[in-house]
């Protein structure tokens, strides 16, 4: 599996910039390196410096275009009508909420093979969002299409095996862009404003599971961020790059991302919000479940639950919580913010729990 690292940040700050730049960068340096983008026009376009001898080899794929769904399209379409959707939807059912996620995940499971990195250009903060929280929610999905598919209309011919062949390929997305081998990093101008967009919007992120990696400041300033204050993401400063009207780099991309790689490894090792479950040595039945959340308060923070599903909304933004099967099997009771780390208490519903339970 090639090695998977997925930018975001603030708009305008520099995102497309800092992917094409670490693409190129490790291309130089002979790697196999795919840069992957969601309908961004400059970077499907962007010229890259080619023809040294030593060079790997880099190209540059959209993960928003619409693949070839066949059988599976037909599969999703008579799967909204069983539910009593109707046809005319249906049929259009890539247009409706979420199903443009779908696709990039599709998609992206099939740009794992033949290269040694895939740079993922997530976009913005919120498409980002977007994306990462539609990871989280596909065993959920899958969860309730299965359900679907045992019922009387799954006996129609070939829609079950349409829809796993097609589920497959999008939870196979999913899994990856989520896995702790993932690196999540972040580009930001500086700009009070855009330390506070990031504040709010990356902790819920680290919910799904990846890792943290460089925090990218894009300005002219000298002065050194604390690694503490950003902490788990390590601050990186970089000055301005020019750039042609058609995107291309008027230097070398690996001269100037030099810092930026330099600063991959050592951020991308143990930097994992790693969550745990312990059980309360005053009561048998009841288990805490806690994952490090940082530049949280405990006012930024709200638990629901519906049925066995639990919801984390951070800053008022709901994110659907991929839990441990032990902990799917407990009564939430509440949530909290204690040192930084989330901690929700639980009731265990099945007798004395026991550590093979996990």
């Amino acid at each position: 599996m090639p090695d998977l690292h997925l930018l975001t940040g603030v708009g305008g700050a520099g995102v497309s910039t800092v992917s094409a730049a670490l693409a190129a960068a490790w291309a130089a340096e002979g790697h196999k390196v795919r840069l992957a983008h969601i309908a961004d026009p400059v970077s499907l376009d962007r010229p890259f410096p080619t023809g040294d001898a030593g060079r790997g080899m880099l190209d540059v794929v959209d993960l928003a275009v619409t693949p070839k769904w066949g059988d599976t399209d037909q599969a999703l379409a008579d799967l909204l009508v069983s539910q009593g959707c109707p046809g005319e939807i249906a049929e259009e059912w890539r247009g409706l909420p979420g199903a443009d996620s779908w696709q990039v995940l599709a998609a992206l499971s099939g740009c794992l093979q033949d290269v040694d990195i895939l740079v993922v250009d997530l976009g913005d903060l919120y498409r980002a969002g977007s994306l990462i929280r539609a990871c989280t929610r596909v065993p959920w999905v899958m969860r309730h299409l299965l359900e679907a598919v045992t019922g009387p209309w799954g006996a129609v011919a070939g829609v079950t095996e349409s829809l796993l062949s097609g589920l497959a390929h999008i939870e196979a997305g999913a899994d990856r862009l989520t896995d702790a081998g993932s690196v999540l990093h972040l580009v930001t101008s500086g700009r009070p404003l855009d330390e506070a967009k990031i504040r709010r919007s990356v902790p819920g992120l680290l919910l799904a599971g990846m890792s943290a990696g460089l925090l990218v400041q894009i300005s002219e300033g000298q002065e050194e961020e604390s690694a503490n204050y950003w902490r788990p993401f390590a601050p990186v400063r970089v000055g301005p790059t020019r750039l042609a009207a058609n995107g291309a780099f008027a230097e070398r991309p690996e001269e100037w991302a030099a810092p930026l790689l330099s600063g991959v490894l050592p951020a991308s090792v143990g930097s994992r919000p790693r969550a745990r479950i312990v059980q309360d040595p005053q009561c048998a039945t009841r288990l805490q479940w806690s994952m490090p959340l940082p530049w949280t308060q405990a006012a930024d923070i709200r638990l629901e639950q519906r049925g066995s599903d639990l919801t984390l909304v951070v800053h008022g933004v709901a994110h659907l919580l991929a839990l441990p099967s032990a902990v799917r099997r407990c009564e939430p009771e509440a949530a909290r913010v204690v040192d930084g780390e989330i901690v929700i208490d639980l009731l265990w519903r099945e007798g004395e729990w026991r550590e093979r339970d996990l």
